[in-house]
């Protein structure tokens, strides 16, 4: 039986909630698709969700994360993943600090939802609109 990787993803608003902040991860030179900050290291650190999601985003972009909890996600691809996405603002100005980040900046919401993100991250966003609007 397969273990999942667990895995943390940050979506990350600018304070008028216009802007989404994506990062183009470096990993995989032919990756052309930009997604949410996040990953596995902030595990390393600390046993808890959001704790390590912001540890995640420190490690990534060199900001201070705040936000909440909203959904996880299964997926399973070559080996089982679950993914803790959260919601929420940074405090700082974002800049590639891991040396997996290529790149980060933040995107129009509307150019956001046209573009091919990684994994589920499409998805994700999605849904978290769709229940924002509900209410």
């Amino acid at each position: 039986m397969a273990v999942p990787k667990l895995v943390t993803a940050a979506i990350i608003f600018d304070k008028d909630e216009e802007n989404i902040l994506l990062v183009l991860n470096k990993r995989n030179p032919e990756n052309t698709s930009y997604g949410f900050p996040g990953g596995v290291g902030g595990w390393k650190e600390y046993s808890d969700p959001y704790e390590s999601v912001i540890e995640e985003v420190r490690g990534d972009i060199g900001c201070v994360f705040d936000g909440k909890f909203f959904k996880y996600n299964f997926r399973n691809n070559e080996e089982p993943v679950v993914t803790l996405f959260f919601t929420g603002t940074i405090t700082g100005q974002p800049h590639p600090v891991c040396g997996n980040i290529k790149d980060v900046k933040y995107f129009p919401l509307e150019d956001v939802r046209k573009m091919d993100l990684v994994y589920e991250h499409n998805k994700m966003l999605e849904e978290f609109l769709a229940g924002r609007e509900r209410k």
